[in-house]
């Protein structure tokens, strides 16, 4: 048999154990053939001209390696770094650059309604009503902290094609605002100190910063300080995962 034919019969049976909600890592045989197998989930996904099915797609690969490594986040993180690496060595710079956008926020998502203890609502596990009406509006920017600036801003220029919109000198160094065909913008953050902070760091608008930072706070989360975006000053929060805020630009 053919590997293209094994391909597209081990992602039919993924997607019909996704269906029935079984764990996606234990429907194929190794964890190599898995890989292959969210692999073209992914990609299947990225084209997908249906937003809402796309993200269900992209939410279920994250899940897959939620379930097979439980908390440990950095190996969530490594595993889908690994398909991100696939679809660009692929010849799609851009979708893999996408694919890492749209997994970060699902990560975030996830951890956060885990705090909640709420299902998650990506996946179709049913969630918790809110209490009150949702603070957080959806990822305005992805922020990477770079001590490699200028390389780090010639690949998004001139391999991703990204165009600056917005440009600004602070005294750790620059900060630029970088647009690529789909929203969120990156904000590219010259920073030469050893940060542990983890990139992409998503950057949530908020119709009301001092809400949602106090309901950060309540859920255990850290308060490190603030970067300057476009949009305004953004506070930055650590937890498990990391997160800022900032006044939504609309």
């Amino acid at each position: 048999m053919n590997s293209w034919l094994l391909r597209q019969i081990q992602l039919s049976f993924l997607q019909a154990r996704i269906n029935d909600s079984i764990p996606l890592v234990e429907t194929i045989a190794t964890m190599s053939e898995a890989r292959d197998a969210l692999f073209d989930l992914a990609i299947s996904a990225l084209d997908n001209s249906s937003q809402e099915q796309a993200d269900r797609d992209l939410a279920k690969i994250v899940t897959a390696f939620e379930e097979r490594y439980g908390d440990n986040q950095k190996e969530v993180a490594s595993s889908l770094q690994s398909i991100a690496k696939q679809i660009e060595a692929s010849g799609r710079s851009e979708k893999a650059m996408e694919f890492k956008q749209r997994t970060t926020a699902i990560m975030l998502i996830h951890s956060m309604e885990r705090r909640r203890g709420k299902g998650s609502t990506l996946t179709g596990i049913p969630a918790l009503a809110p209490v009150k009406p949702a603070l957080y509006d959806g990822i305005v920017y992805l922020m990477y902290f770079t001590a490699h600036f200028d390389r780090d801003l010639d690949f998004y220029q001139h391999i991703l094609e990204a165009k600056i919109t917005w440009d600004k000198v602070e005294s750790q160094g620059r900060i630029v605002a970088l647009k690529l065909a789909r929203d969120p913008q990156i904000i590219l953050v010259e920073d030469k100190r050893d940060t542990d902070l983890p990139t992409p760091l998503p950057v949530l608008g908020v119709a009301d910063t001092f809400a949602a930072g106090t309901q950060l706070l309540g859920l255990g989360l850290e308060r490190l300080g603030e970067v300057v975006t476009p949009a305004g000053t953004a506070q930055l929060f650590r937890g498990s995962q990391a997160v800022a805020i900032v006044k939504r630009p609309f």
